[in-house]
Formats: C-alpha cells, structure tokens, sequence
C-alpha cells in the first residue's frame, strides 16, 4: 500500500507499507500527476520502514512513472532501515540527475530535505 502525504508546497511523502504492488503505483499516479500540474517540481520523501516486499511489478511502474515525469521529480529522500533500500537508493542515485540520500528516521530526512534545492 502507498499513501500520499503533502508535507509542505514543495515536498511530497510516500508512505509504503506491507507488499508494495503495481496496482499501489498505479492508483497514486493521477494524484501524483495532479500535484505536478499544480505545483510543478517536488521533493520527494519515500518512509518505507514498513515494506516488506517490492513485487516486480511495482519496480517495473516505479521506474516507468519516473521516466514520464523525470523533470517533476526533484531531490529525494528515503527512509528505511531494510538493506534493500540502501541498494535501491545507490542505484537510483547513479541513474537519477537528483540528490538521494537514504535515512532511518523520518524526522532527519525531512529535516535535510528542507535544506535542500527542489
């Protein structure tokens, strides 16, 4: 499951929990692309310290989504303590133009993406 949470005008928090599917992503894309039409470029903070699995389906819409809205995705922060997410933030950080850093805690990221440029 995947929630939408605006923490700010510039800052969006996706919170995963449980088995994260394709049909999650895909029911947050006309949300998501609502907020882009408005606002434009966001920030990005993805608390997955409740995922417990990723289905291939859901990498597969996660990587698709961002490819269609790559100029609406702006500096990202990711917070889970799982080792996956460590790995899955590395590799998104060497394919993406935008900063990515991973956290523990929810607070931090937040904190430093405030710091941050959109």
């Amino acid at each position: 499951m995947i929630n939408i949470e605006e923490k700010d005008s510039e800052t969006i928090q996706l919170n995963l929990e449980g088995e994260v599917t394709s049909d999650d992503y895909k029911k947050i894309r006309p949300q998501l692309e609502a907020l882009f039409a408005k606002d434009g470029r966001k920030k990005f903070l993805f608390n997955m310290k409740k995922v417990k699995d990723f289905t291939l389906g859901a990498i597969y819409q996660d990587i698709k989504f961002d490819l269609l809205h790559f100029k609406y995705i702006g500096t990202t922060a990711v917070v889970s303590t799982k080792e996956f997410a460590e790995t899955m933030t590395q590799a998104a950080d060497s394919l993406y133009p935008v900063k990515i850093e991973r956290f523990d805690d929810v607070m931090t990221a937040f904190n430093w993406l405030k710091l941050q440029k959109t």
